[in-house]
């Protein structure tokens, strides 16, 4: 099975360019969206593509895209696993995975990686999100406004974060 990456040109309405890439099968990245067989992602740090290898891979496969050419820049195994997870956004170069929770009513980040082995999942914030209707069929982070923007069946959510900087030893 082959995922198309499509560059788009808002101003002049037209396509720029396509990128190709062949995956063993049609593996979902998140089990609790089979529908979602990759998940691209933007931040601060670049464009991300979030993907299963095959069904048999259980964790979420991260791979940094360039933003002008689409080409694949460096693969990574977040070693989060796929099971139970619902959504994932990227900020600053680290994954945040949600996950379900046991209260049916609530998601909540349970694992992370950082690109730069700065941040582990030991780490990750106690942030819990309310589900409304049903999982998270997307969570999109905007570096410009720091939000998270959620969908839920449906319905957009909009979560204003506070970031601090990661620290360089």
């Amino acid at each position: 099975m082959d995922v198309q990456v499509v560059k788009y040109d808002l101003m002049s309405g037209s396509v720029t360019d396509i990128a190709m890439f062949p995956f063993e099968s049609q593996a979902s990245v998140y089990s609790l969206n089979p529908e979602i067989v990759a998940d691209l992602a933007a931040d601060d740090e670049g464009l991300w593509l979030l993907y299963a290898m095959s069904d048999s891979e259980p964790n979420i496969n991260l791979a940094k895209m360039d933003p002008t050419t689409l080409d694949i820049e460096q693969i990574w195994d977040t070693r989060c696993p796929r099971e139970n997870a619902e959504a994932a956004f990227v900020v600053c170069g680290t994954v945040y995975v949600v996950y379900n929770t046991r209260q049916a009513s609530r998601s909540r980040i349970q694992c992370l990686f950082d690109v730069n082995d700065m941040v582990v999942s030991e780490e990750a914030p106690l942030i819990y999100f309310p589900r409304r209707y049903g999982a998270h069929a997307s969570l999109k982070y905007n570096p410009e406004e720091k939000q998270l923007y959620g969908w839920d069946d449906g319905y957009q959510i909009i979560y204003r974060l506070t970031m601090k900087r990661k620290l360089l030893v």
